[in-house]
């Protein structure tokens, strides 16, 4: 049952694997690349977010391969998700309900495909969400350690994406998709 009392379809779930984010990526775009995968559309983080955030505005495409092709306020889903993930889910939901004003606000330039749905709102479309040891106050640990550790963290973390590619052989260190 959703969570208006409406039963939820049953689908015959995809057994492939489940779906995968950025590892390293902001919640921002782990959320959009969920939404692709679930709809089965290509990824679109928004035309403003990838300006600002220099990165492309398109990823993944998951186009007629989606979790839940038939998504939507008549095919609800749950969520699960497990230390980020929840993180990650609550992202999603809040653009699905309340739609991301920094996409919407104002109007894409001329010859740029349209705001995507994802970031509209208005759509229903969970009927529950679920975590599993996640984040939501944080973690204990990064208030331990302080802003130091996580400046050196990014530090390395940016010094090893520079140098891997000009490895002979390697084309990077680690793939963050």
């Amino acid at each position: 049952m959703s969570a208006a009392g409406a039963p939820c379809s049953v689908q015959q779930p995809r057994t492939d694997a489940p779906p995968q984010v950025g590892k390293v990526s902001s919640n921002h775009d782990r959320a959009c690349e969920l939404y692709a995968q679930i709809a089965g559309a290509k990824t679109d983080y928004g035309y403003w977010h990838a300006l600002y955030n220099n990165h492309s505005r398109f990823g993944p495409d998951y186009t007629g391969i989606g979790f839940v092709p038939t998504w939507g306020e008549s095919d609800k889903i749950h969520l699960i998700g497990h230390s980020m993930g929840p993180m990650t889910n609550m992202f999603l939901l809040n653009y699905l309900r309340n739609g991301l004003a920094s996409e919407t606000a104002a109007p894409y330039p001329a010859g740029e495909p349209p705001v995507s749905e994802f970031f509209t709102g208005g759509h229903n479309w969970v009927a529950s969400l679920h975590g599993i040891s996640g984040v939501y106050n944080g973690s204990p640990l990064a208030t331990a350690v302080g802003p130091t550790i996580l400046q050196l963290a990014t530090d390395f973390l940016t010094l090893a994406t520079q140098v891997a590619p000009s490895i002979p052989g390697e084309s990077g260190l680690y793939d963050f998709m």
